[in-house]
Formats: C-alpha cells, structure tokens, sequence
C-alpha cells in the first residue's frame, strides 16, 4: 500500500488539478510537487492570525509562566504547542529534552508542552514526571494565550504539517521560534531573525538551534512580533484571494466574450449564404 498510493494520488491529482481555473496554496513548497508543474495560476496564499487581541504579548503573565516553569521563571522556557499523537512526530520531544538537559547538567531551559491526544500517556510515562516538564493538557481561549505570551521559545518537531499556524500565533506572542527545515516552515520563519530552521527529525541539530536562540533571545523575540505585525495581516490573505478570483473571472469573461464574438460571426457568415446562392442564380439566368 505504501507504495501504491503515492501513484494514485499523483494520478488523480493529474486528472482533476487541471480542471481548476487556479490553485492557491496554503504551502508555497507545493510548488514544486510534480501534479502542479506545468499548470497555469498557482500562486502561494498567506497565512494570517489574530495578532491584535488573542496573540499578544500583553498577554504575558508571571504566574502562568512560573507554573508552566515549573518554579523557575528565570530559566529560558521552552513551548510545545499541538496535538500530542504520532503524525505530529512528538515522540522527538523526549530526545530534544534529554539532549538538552541531561541528567546531572545544569539546566539549559525548562519545557511546557500544550495539547493532548493519543501519545499524552506514552509522553508522560517518559518525560511527565520531570521537575523541568510540565504538561498542561489541551488549553484554549485566555489560558492559550497567556501561555503563548509567558513562554520564551516556540518548538515544533512536525513535518507533516503544511502550513502550521502555531509558528504564526508564537511569533505574534513575541515568542522566537524554532522549526524543521521541512513543508511550509522556512516560509513562516525568518531564519537568523524570527528564530532558526534545523534538519528535519535530527534532535542534535534542533539542540543546536534551540542554543542559538537561547543566546540572543530578546532580538529574535523582538524581531518575530514585529514579522507578525508586518506579515500575518488578514487583509493581506484577503486580498490574495480576491486577486485570484477576480483573474480567474476576467480570464472566464474574456474567453466567454471571445467565445461569443466567433459565435456571431459564424451566425452572420451562415446567414449570408442562402443570399450568396440567390444572388447566384439571377446571375446565371
């Protein structure tokens, strides 16, 4: 099956993605899928959140942050924020934890891991019971945001995502981040500026690059807040859609307007044979 089915996949998508008038993708890497070569009208579409009210620094609140510390606000603290099942490769966050503080080091950060899901026994049997992990469950609303706001660093082990929003709302908080080099992630992060990119599924590399962070936090936390307010903007993806439908029906108009004009003429052109014959035949008699 595992090799069957990326060949029906490309098949149908061979089929139908040339029937669509344009393609707007969530992932700009996309691009470079093979069902996507050679079609017109394939552009990227941003992505936006709420960076105005609900991910904000403002939000920032020293209890939350002493709780989701464990006890020790002073330390860098790390945030995982997502579903806690195996697609989302969170099984990655044990080995990141235990390359980052190994057992009788001095601590490099402390770790908050949001969300639940199928894998949260299986993590907590592992890494739950660490007085520098907390695991808060799932959270939403106010609490999401507080924990946004009051951690340090976003951390994402995904590579199976396309584009995934917690790297929008983390840097929205004015939190730095740190993603794999893999799908839509090099496109949300601005590398050196807004955090740091690493190989995909190597926890020695994203040790690496959680150091890196760590080193000049307060100018990437800085830099992502102001990447948020310059970037996720909702009036941008609204106007990037409206572009492209407003191309797609001026295409349609033009081809139905063309379509139309040839219609007319071969209309005109038939009308004026019955004449041609008439006139024909009075010259013969």
């Amino acid at each position: 099956i595992a090799q069957i089915f990326p060949r029906v996949i490309y098949a149908l998508f061979s089929v139908f993605l040339p029937l669509a008038s344009g393609h707007l993708l969530l992932d700009p890497s996309q691009r470079t899928q093979p069902w996507f070569r050679g079609l017109g009208n394939v552009r990227a579409w941003s992505s936006a959140c709420d960076f105005e009210e609900n991910f904000h620094p403002k939000w920032n609140d020293a209890a939350t942050r002493l709780r989701l510390s464990g006890g020790q606000p002073q330390v860098p603290l790390l945030l995982f924020v997502g579903r806690l099942s195996p697609e989302k490769q969170v099984h990655k966050l044990i080995d990141l934890i235990h390359k980052l503080n190994p057992d009788g080091a001095v601590e490099t950060c402390r770790f908050a891991i949001v969300g639940d899901g199928p894998m949260k026994d299986e993590l907590w049997q592992a890494i739950g019971t660490r007085p520098d992990v907390h695991m808060t469950g799932m959270l939403a609303g106010v609490q999401l945001w507080r924990a946004y706001a009051s951690a340090d660093i976003l951390f994402s082990p995904t590579i199976t995502g396309t584009m995934d929003l917690v790297f929008l709302e983390a840097q929205a908080a004015g939190l730095a981040v740190v993603g794999p080099r893999a799908v839509a992630v090099p496109s949300a992060i601005k590398e050196h500026i807004t955090g740091k990119l690493y190989r995909p599924l190597d926890m020695d590399d994203a040790r690496r690059a959680v150091l890196e962070c760590i080193r000049v936090l307060p100018q990437l936390r800085a830099a992502a807040r102001q990447h948020a307010e310059a970037t996720f903007l909702w009036s941008k993806v609204a106007a990037e859609a409206r572009s492209m439908y407003a191309d797609i029906v001026s295409q349609h108009y033009h081809r139905y307007t063309a379509s139309s004009c040839e219609q007319q003429e071969q209309e005109r052109q038939l009308q004026q044979q019955p004449q041609r014959r008439r006139s024909s035949s009075t010259d013969s008699e």
